[in-house]
């Protein structure tokens, strides 16, 4: 028996083997694009937020700064004016928090958050006004039925940002 007896096309005239299949190739690259995109995924949600909450080591004055300057790019798109005013309080209380206390402000509603922080002296007159004046601002856009007002809201933010970059907390120990 020689090599010329022996039957090579057990496999027909219309056998293509699987890798020569483009439905082959198809699959392998729609899982391929799909491995790829969940790494991407998984870096994005586990290792970047590690890095920013490593990078997050800011003072409070300048995590408040950073956090105003982010809420004056997000002023176009913002529709309500109790979403601002309840943001841009927001980022004030946590500052204030951070600041003079170690006591949860955040829980407090904001004429309470004021009494607080007069009652313990940390403020001087101008920055208590200051203070109320911003703290006011939200309850007065919350229960108002006016539009938003950018031009406003600007000047509440710039006397927000003006606030935190001037303010010194006087030493409660000397007073």
């Amino acid at each position: 028996m020689t090599v010329k007896d022996l039957d090579l096309n057990i496999y027909g005239p219309w056998y293509k083997p699987f890798w020569h299949n483009i439905y082959f190739w198809l699959i392998i690259s729609l899982i391929s694009v799909g491995l790829i995109s969940l790494i991407v995924w998984l870096y994005r949600k586990y290792y970047k937020s590690r890095l920013n909450n490593i990078g997050d080591n800011l003072t409070p004055q300048l995590r408040a700064l950073r956090d105003l300057n982010q809420l004056l790019h997000m002023i176009p798109n913002i529709e309500k004016s109790a979403d601002f005013y309840s943001k841009l309080v927001t980022i004030l209380k946590k500052y204030l928090v951070a600041q003079f206390t170690t006591a949860d402000l955040l829980a407090k509603t904001d004429l309470e958050l004021f009494d607080f922080l007069q009652a313990r002296g940390n403020l001087t007159h101008g920055q208590s006004d200051l203070l109320l004046e911003l703290l006011t601002a939200r309850a007065r856009a919350r229960f108002t039925a006016l539009s938003f007002d950018q031009a406003l809201a600007r000047h509440d933010l710039y006397r927000c940002i003006e606030f935190v970059e001037f303010i010194v907390p006087r030493n409660t120990k000397n007073s």
